[in-house]
């Protein structure tokens, strides 16, 4: 896996820089919303997954893509207009993300009365400060990877991530409020949004300002299905909880449900790495309608990344009662169970799903398939929640992840003309899955009869991964070995 991963970062150096960068920001992230858990208490906990839900659905909605958009016309105009551009891109974000806060707030005057639980008058300028300052911040990754300094951006986020640990630190032992640490953290991001801004204006000298209108409208036909795609994705990941604030409006749950049914990061940026790093080959062996060449480069990633994701997977799946109480705190046990049947959803992130789409050019099925998935998801997850409880939710988000992979598969074999049997690695899928399964009965023995705390159970689930991550490799080699 290693020897692939690294062949294919020589060849596309940009792909794995931006994947890096995001893969930064958003374990920072989590890092600190799991550390919040441990600190504040349930009921408060829950009101600050609430405000960053909001925020982020707030901020995707905002951004609408621009910021792929930006990324794909920067690299094919000359550099002496990327400044033009880059403020064009700025004062068009900045009109979306009025108009989005004006949405924002007009949809929580409707919904007031429920959500007084979450204390929203009281939070409501600083999910504005942060949906502001986020939208504005959306195509800063973006503009560096142009300018070929992500390093400087890394840095920059880092000393970020610095402060914002110092603060959680300040926090606990000063016993700061929820209110007093979000507003220091968005002070501490309006700094750094400046700071970046600034070094951005610096690599694009503005000789003379004008706004151009027609690269906007043509950035936001191209951006408009990606991100409308990335929208309907995040109220997805998020149905569950919008549906227990507008119908069962309790923080506590809230804080339950959204610890339960969360992105695992080494998940989500692994698997997006591939796909990112594979996606110029594919677009290369498409454009010289070479399908059995695209093909092939389609199944080498995926069965690459089978051989790690599989045996990760089976031990959050296994092991979701330590590592919930590791990652969030005792208080948040009832998370287990959720997670366990959430993460079970995983087992289809062994290729990304719109890699066909970009690759053809057919961005318009992303918004389609997603937008049906959106309403089919709706509407199960509140017939399970209402009949189930709040683990319906779980139940609802992997059989509606089931029916988008199979929806996704059909057509994405549909658009290059073979067999849906062809599009995915099906001879790697189901012998790794079965290999993977029949380890872990006899980890979960050796579980039963040892382990005795939650830090031997992690321990011991670590072993089960490297175990299968290293027989599946070997028994790999074997059979290409011997064809």
């Amino acid at each position: 896996m290693f020897q692939f991963f690294r062949s294919k970062l020589q060849n596309n150096k940009d792909a794995f820089q931006l994947y890096l960068g995001n893969a930064l920001i958003t374990l920072s992230s989590f890092i600190i919303v799991a550390s919040l858990a441990h600190i504040l208490t349930t009921e408060i906990y829950g009101i600050y997954r609430f405000v960053i839900t909001i925020s982020t659905l707030a901020i995707t909605l905002g951004s609408l893509g621009f910021a792929n958009a930006l990324y794909y016309y920067l690299s094919a105009t000359e550099k002496s207009s990327h400044a033009n551009q880059i403020n064009s891109s700025r004062i068009a974000l900045l009109i979306m993300a009025i108009i989005t806060l004006l949405i924002t707030k007009l949809i929580f005057v409707f919904f007031e009365n429920r959500l007084q639980s979450f204390q929203f008058n009281q939070y409501q300028w600083i999910i504005a400060g942060i949906v502001l300052i986020g939208i504005l911040q959306s195509i800063e990754l973006n503009v560096f990877l142009i300018n070929k300094k992500v390093k400087i951006y890394m840095i920059s986020n880092f000393i970020l991530i610095v402060f914002r640990i110092i603060t959680l630190c300040l926090a606990y032992y000063q016993n700061w409020s929820l209110m007093l640490l979000l507003q220091i953290h968005l002070a501490l991001s309006f700094c750094f949004f400046i700071i970046n801004q600034m070094l951005i204006n610096q690599y694009n000298i503005i000789k003379h300002f004008s706004f151009d209108w027609t690269f906007v409208k043509t950035q936001f036909k191209y951006g408009f299905p990606i991100g409308l795609g990335l929208f309907f994705g995040v109220l997805l990941l998020n149905t569950d909880r919008i549906i227990l604030t507008s119908f069962f409006p309790d923080p506590a749950q809230f804080a339950v449900i959204a610890n339960g049914n969360f992105e695992v990061p080494i998940i989500t940026q692994f698997y997006i790495a591939f796909s990112a790093i594979a996606l110029p080959l594919l677009i290369e062996a498409y454009q010289s309608k070479n399908i059995d060449r695209f093909l092939e480069i389609r199944l080498k990633y995926q069965q690459e990344i089978i051989l790690i994701l599989f045996p990760i997977v089976f031990a959050l799946m296994n092991w979701s009662g330590p590592i919930i109480r590791m990652i969030f705190g005792a208080n948040y046990s009832d998370s287990a169970p959720l997670f366990t049947i959430f993460a079970g959803s995983f087992f289809i992130r062994f290729t990304s799903h719109h890699d066909v789409f970009l690759a053809t050019k057919q961005t318009k099925y992303i918004s389609i398939i997603q937008g049906i998935e959106l309403i089919f998801h709706l509407v199960l997850t509140y017939v399970l929640i209402l009949n189930f409880g709040i683990i319906g939710s779980s139940y609802a988000y992997l059989l509606t992840n089931i029916f988008y992979f199979l929806i996704t598969s059909y057509i994405s074999a549909k658009l290059i003309g073979v067999s849906i049997w062809k599009i995915h690695a099906w001879k790697s899928i189901i012998p790794n899955f079965l290999l993977c399964a029949f380890i872990l009965t006899a980890f979960r023995s050796m579980d039963v009869a040892f382990i005795y705390s939650d830090l031997q159970a992690l321990l011991l689930a670590g072993v089960y991964v490297v175990f299968c991550y290293l027989f599946l490799n070997y028994i790999h080699a074997v059979i290409l070995k011997n064809g």
